[in-house]
């Protein structure tokens, strides 16, 4: 099994959609009632987001009721609002900006359904937008059939506007397709080698300490390293996205000592996911994975080597130094998930 193009993500989840609902009522009662609520009522709190939960799933582009009902913890709302705002919720809900668009009934919240699926609409539209930007790229355009997974998948709204969007593909949307991604993970778990290439998702590389060159860098950059001039923090790649590896791809770095005597080389490894490279590890995009060090035993006045060795195309980049003349060796693991 191989990987058609780089794994790609956005804003789509169910979460999304959560925190437009929660939204609502942050504007109705204010984010402190609702804090308090989370804290101080937390069953309550969690009864409000299952009810969203539930009614998520359940919701339908080309439903005949033109209202939604959701049932929501009315007197533990009421009484946070009474103290916090000395207003009943439902005079609250009145005064706001929605009160045209959903009322209060006893304990339930009558919504209107064409302000509810609005609630949706950013995520979808993010969610289409992905799907085509990946069918555009590489072999991925070839793709005829598309598998819904994951738990908002089984929103029956979203269900319908991907099947809209894509009705020349064919949508699978399989049972318990919240599961699919559990199961997934345990497969993997026991065949590590079921995937055999991927395509990388950033662009890698170290930092290093050039010998300064006015042409090609800032002058505020500079430094002096053993009455040498150099360029502090400058970006260097070794591997760039986009790019199929097989699992255990390797890929070796040399390091050298710029100072005399100097008891360590410092192994710094940065990721970018921006399409220009950067120039230097502190510009925008540009974060540290991780850091480690080789030791140079017994140093010495002249120029001492090492050797780095990345392994990729795992969740994670295995790296194996080495000193060159002592051949002592440092290993480290840089985590990608």
């Amino acid at each position: 099994m191989v990987e058609l193009c780089k794994a790609t993500g956005d804003d789509c989840g169910g979460s999304s959609v959560d925190k437009e609902f929660l939204q609502i009522f942050d504007d109705i009662v204010g984010k402190d009632v609702m804090k308090s609520l989370a804290y101080e009522e937390v069953d309550s709190y969690l009864d409000l987001c299952r009810s969203f939960e539930t009614t998520k799933r359940k919701l339908e582009a080309s439903s005949i009721r033109p209202k939604v009902t959701i049932t929501f913890p009315f007197f533990a709302i009421d009484k946070l609002c009474k103290r916090k705002r000395d207003k009943e919720f439902e005079t609250l809900l009145s005064e706001s900006k929605y009160s045209q668009k959903i009322t209060l009934k006893n304990d339930k919240l009558i919504i209107d359904l064409e302000f509810m699926k609005s609630l949706f609409r950013k995520v979808i539209d993010r969610t289409i937008k992905l799907i085509r930007n990946t069918f555009s790229n590489g072999k991925a355009r070839d793709i005829t059939t598309l598998l819904l997974v994951g738990g908002f998948s089984e929103c029956h709204l979203v269900q319908e506007e991907i099947r809209k969007a894509f009705s020349d593909k064919t949508v699978i949307s399989p049972d318990d397709p919240g599961l699919a991604v559990l199961k997934g993970a345990v497969l993997f778990g026991h065949m590590p080698n079921l995937i055999q290439s991927r395509f990388t998702r950033r662009t890698y590389g170290r930092r290093i300490k050039p010998l300064f060159n006015s042409n090609l860098h800032d002058r505020s950059r500079l430094v002096v390293e053993d009455g040498e001039e150099r360029c502090e923090g400058v970006f260097e790649a070794f591997m760039t996205a986009n790019e199929s590896i097989q699992v255990g791809t390797k890929v070796k770095v040399s390091y050298h000592t710029i100072r005399r005597r100097q008891d360590k080389i410092n192994v710094a490894i940065y990721v970018t996911e921006e399409e220009t490279i950067p120039k230097y590890v502190d510009e925008k995009g540009c974060r540290k994975i991780g850091e480690f060090v080789i030791d140079i035993p017994n140093p010495t006045d002249e120029r001492r080597h090492g050797v780095v060795q990345f392994t990729f195309g795992d969740t994670e980049i295995k790296a194996k130094a080495m000193e060159t003349e002592s051949k002592a060796v440092v290993r480290a693991k840089l985590n990608l998930l």
